[in-house]
């Protein structure tokens, strides 16, 4: 069956934590970390889950954390410190501390999640579930964003219409479906494979459309992160789908 079904029983934790933790959590924070971080390093330190799921899948799922994996951690690990560098950071900046801070919790929680995903033993597919994470996600967004906001006031023209159309179909119901098959299906450090090329795309789409100019410290952090997962993720069989 590859229709929309009522969620079993079995599957309503791995239902909620991919709510809470990715769709709540990670969206929420991000997007307050966005008012006073650029976007394109917002992504880069967003995109740091890719980082934190390996770690937790070798501490909690006994995934065998491999030299390579441990060295592209390291590297990950000093682009972090590339971007907090005390030279090129203004620690003064409380908006900028809570910012960064923010957008790296919500990278743990989309981490926490990947792992949750990895080790549930799902009992319908993830696409069945799909439709139902955004009904509860939105049930939960709608009044925090309300809350935090005010009621929206939006003006609608094709523009606006394109926009929600994008945003909530393959920017969101699409984009969550593919993160859940695949890490659901591949071991922690593959689905970070395909997660790399966000950062850079992100970079350079605020490069194009915001005008924000990378700077050499985040261009740096960005090529650390990725050589660190190019690291971890290469070499031979370990990343075997699971059976």
């Amino acid at each position: 069956m590859t229709g929309t079904v009522i969620p079993r029983r079995g599957d309503g934790p791995v239902l909620v934590s991919m709510v809470l933790l990715h769709m709540v959590g990670f969206t929420i924070l991000s997007q307050l970390a966005l008012q006073v971080v650029p976007a394109g390093q917002s992504t880069v330190l967003a995109y740091t889950s890719v980082l934190w799921a390996p770690l937790g899948a070798a501490l909690f799922l006994r995934e065998r954390l491999t030299w390579r994996r441990a060295v592209g951690l390291g590297l990950g690990v000093l682009g972090l410190m590339a971007i907090f560098n005390p030279v090129a950071f203004d620690w003064r900046d409380r908006g900028a501390v809570v910012g960064n801070a923010a957008l790296l919790l919500g990278a743990m929680l989309w981490a926490t999640s990947i792992v949750h995903n990895r080790s549930h033993r799902w009992r319908s597919t993830p696409f069945q579930l799909a439709p139902w994470q955004a009904l509860l996600a939105a049930a939960i967004l709608l009044p925090i964003a309300t809350l935090l906001e005010g009621p929206p006031n939006i003006t609608w023209n094709t523009t606006s219409v394109a926009m929600l159309l994008y945003a909530g179909i393959p920017g969101t119901a699409l984009a969550y479906w593919a993160a859940a098959v695949s890490s659901s299906e591949l071991p922690a450090a593959t689905t970070s494979l395909g997660l790399l090329a966000a950062p850079a795309i992100s970079i350079l789409v605020a490069l194009l459309l915001l005008g924000e100019q990378p700077t050499p410290t985040l261009l740096l952090a960005l090529a650390l992160i990725l050589a660190g997962m190019a690291v971890g993720i290469s070499g031979p069989a370990a990343d075997a789908p699971r059976r």
